[in-house]
């Protein structure tokens, strides 16, 4: 190519788009090197035509970015300008891989309503137009799929590609190597559906790979990540690369759009070898492509097939889904649920104590006083007037009952936090009582965790025996019994999905038949252990980061009974270790050994014996408050653990008394949205209560709150090699027949 051309080319009909400052520089440093090369260096105003700008947004409506700088201003317009006045025919592109973690500006966030089958109309809402969903979305409507997973950055990109070729182009190419999860995703059928009504033939490369879901060949071999390099995986989502073709011809019906798809298995070095190979296919004779189709990484021959909406228009001759949105959901899984109770009557001197026999002194005089103004001065919370709620007419109401001891029920309010609740369901006495918890507690566990958690610890789920607070988690706490009695029930089912139960007593050989047989309810106590574990994976928790913020957590159910077994008792160590209402010291020496007596031991700084009186905790830890964590290398004799950092503390409660020896990682630990020991102490904070210490029982406790987390944190590991195998061969949630 002559350098006139060149130039020409690349000022003005090849176009990028980067958002990055550092890749854009060094791509226009990069341009003009090539240029300088060939003696073709722009003139004066002549620049490669590499803009600084978000390819997602300005192409349309108006500009919602406001840019102060000169220098950007001018970038930003000329950008803009390109979007709207040039003809585009070309899309190439490597979208992120991630969910965008920020607010999108509103015209990329609406890029994706398309695929979602959502209508939006303009409301007022506090004084300022807002876009709101107008009825149930078509995903929800044509598809039963409420839950969705279409927020990742690719998805908006192949959007906005469709926009600009396939619906306003009269013709063009899209090609692009993304994340694959839309070829057969659950969440992406209206998504197909578009691209297969916009363009008029399609090529899928699928080069797999997904790390996540411990992917492997149909040979049983590992299949790595195409951008594999020297072993390292860089990106862990299986790949493809998908090229659309529209012709300048009268669109096509979605079934009648025809899709060439072929595979490329095994090592990265290999497929990327193969890719390049392809290119010179058709030069081959039968013999060469024969045998090259014989290799796990290929190439091979496209299949050509027309996609169908009986198979929800998928992008592969087979249903290729791996991972976690082929795996089942919690509430798959476990069809019934309850939320946590919600006293919203205070915590102090109130309906909730640390301490029974306080409860029921308190309560008792409650109930006994003669008067609303003598009942106010036993609770003063429970005579503050709030929402559904006359405090007089509640008191009159409950003091006709009585006092009941049976109502003084055990309680969980943050992790690790055990209470006492009075536990009345009568006239909004509690806010939310959440009677079919109530009804459904005797001889019963729930499973504690939440959907769509804003944090990453509240992805850790919580077992317990006892009532709940809705806040155990701060997004909100779910509870799914292990048993329930809906329906009006003789007696309690096992709240599992009945196909669920039905293909895994098959597959395992179980006994039991009926939800309402013992072995049936038994088999969702271990289920709930098996959740504990593989929920408590860090690996997990990093793998599924993205995909968790949007969904329940979907598990890796393994195929393997021996392998569920595993799981199954490690989740009932972690279920020891985080019920405050078990005692936990066998497990804990279990775990650690011997060498567990030396972490958390309460100590005055300048040495000599810890009294109660000493207890008194002073250091704020309430709130924004930080706390005294004082940081210091680990003693001769003791403990010290991989999964705990480098370091060790002493966490001092007052300026002469501390739990010595807390590691890094114990103290930082956070479940449930919360720093659990910080929590913990900032409700025992001296001021909270009238200046008392803590008790040697809360001492115990707290030395034990603080071995119990470190030995929770000594099993990550363990936890994270059991994920990785279940998930190398898991049932899918069409396998187990809780998603058609």
């Amino acid at each position: 190519m002559l350098a006139a051309e060149l130039l020409e080319a690349l000022s003005t009909r090849v176009i990028g788009f980067e958002i990055l400052t550092a890749p854009f520089v060094i791509a226009q440093l990069q341009l003009y090197h090539v240029l300088a090369e060939v003696g073709a260096t722009p003139a004066p105003g002549q620049r490669p035509a590499i803009f600084l700008t978000n390819a997602l947004s300005g192409w349309e409506g108006p500009d919602q970015i406001k840019v102060n700088f000169p220098e950007l201003k001018e970038e930003h317009e000329a950008a803009r300008r390109v979007k709207r006045d040039s003809k585009i025919i070309v899309i190439l592109g490597n979208p992120p891989y991630n969910r965008f973690a920020g607010a999108a500006i509103e015209q990329e966030a609406d890029l994706v309503d398309h695929y979602k089958g959502i209508r939006r109309r303009e409301k007022e809402v506090k004084g300022k137009a807002t876009m709101v969903q107008v009825g149930e979305s078509l995903l929800y409507t044509r598809w039963g799929i409420r839950k969705q997973l279409l927020d990742d950055l690719y998805i908006r990109f192949f959007r906005l590609a469709e926009k600009r070729i396939g619906e306003k182009a009269e013709f063009g190419v899209v090609s692009f190597i993304s994340n694959s999860s839309y070829l057969t995703g659950r969440s992406h059928p209206l998504m197909r559906e578009s691209l297969l009504t916009n363009f008029h033939e399609i090529w899928i490369d699928n080069t797999h790979g997904n790390r996540i879901a411990s992917e492997r060949t149909p040979w049983g071999e590992s299949c790595e990540t195409l951008f594999s390099f020297d072993r390292a995986a860089r990106i862990k989502v299986g790949t493809s690369i998908t090229t659309l073709l529209k012709r300048n011809v009268a669109p096509t019906p979605p079934g009648a759009t025809p899709i060439h798809y072929r595979d490329f298995w095994g090592r990265a070095d290999l497929k990327r070898r193969a890719l390049v190979e392809s290119l010179e296919m058709e030069g081959w004779d039968r013999g060469a492509m024969e045998q090259a189709a014989q290799r796990p990484s290929g190439p091979r021959e496209y299949d050509t097939f027309l996609p169908a909406e009986a198979s929800r228009w998928m992008f592969a001759p087979r249903d290729a889904n791996v991972g976690f949105e082929a795996w089942p959901a919690l509430d798959e899984l476990f069809p019934v649920a309850y939320q946590g109770v919600n006293p919203n009557r205070g915590l102090d001197d109130s309906v909730v104590d640390t301490d029974r026999t306080a409860l029921s002194v308190r309560m008792k005089e409650y109930f006994a006083a003669k008067t609303f103004s003598a009942a106010q001065a036993i609770c003063p919370e429970l005579a503050e007037r709030r929402a559904r709620y006359v405090p007089e007419d509640v008191w009159r109401a409950v003091k006709a009952k009585g006092y009941d001891a049976a109502k003084l029920s055990a309680y969980l309010l943050f992790p690790l936090d055990h209470r006492w609740l009075y536990y009345e369901v009568a006239r909004h006495f509690l806010n939310e009582p959440r009677r079919e918890l109530g009804e459904n507690l005797s001889n019963n566990e729930f499973l504690l965790t939440v959907p769509q958690p804003r944090r990453p610890s509240e992805t850790r789920p919580i077992l317990c025996g006892t009532l709940f607070d809705l806040h155990v988690h701060d997004r909100g706490s779910i509870g799914f019994p292990r048993e329930s009695q809906p329906g009006g029930l003789v007696s309690r089912a096992a709240n599992i999905n009945l196909e669920a139960w039905k293909v895994l007593r098959g597959a395992w050989r179980l006994p039991g038949e009926l939800l309402t047989d013992a072995p049936a309810r038994q088999f969702v106590g271990e289920l709930f252990r098996y959740c504990l574990a593989i929920l408590h994976s860090a690996q997990y928790e990093a793998d599924h980061a993205d995909a968790l913020a949007q969904d329940w957590a979907h598990l890796p159910i393994p195929k393997d009974r021996a392998q569920f077994g595993e799981l199954v008792e490690l989740g009932r160590q972690i279920a020891i270790l985080l019920d405050p209402a078990i005692e936990a010291d066998s497990v804990v020496k279990k775990i650690l050994g011997k060498s567990a007596a030396t972490i958390g031991t309460s100590r005055r700084r300048l040495g000599g014996q810890v009294n109660q009186q000493d207890l008194v905790v002073s250091i704020a830890y309430f709130g924004a408050a930080r706390g005294k964590w004082a940081e210091r290398p680990y003693l001769e004799g003791e403990m010290q653990h991989r999964a705990w950092g480098e370091s060790t503390g002493d966490l001092y409660i007052n300026e002469e008394v501390c739990f010595a020896n807390v590691p890094d990682a114990v103290w930082r630990y956070e479940l449930g949205g919360y720093p659990v020991l910080k929590k913990w102490l900032g409700y025992r904070q001296a001021s909270r209560r009238k200046g008392e210490p803590l008790t040697l029982a809360e001492r115990q406790h707290f030395r034990s709150m603080i071995q119990r987390i470190a030995a929770l944190l000594a099993l990550h590991e363990a936890a994270d090699a059991l994920y990785e195998k279940a998930a190398a061969a898991a049932f899918t949630a069409e396998d187990l027949g809780v998603r058609t």
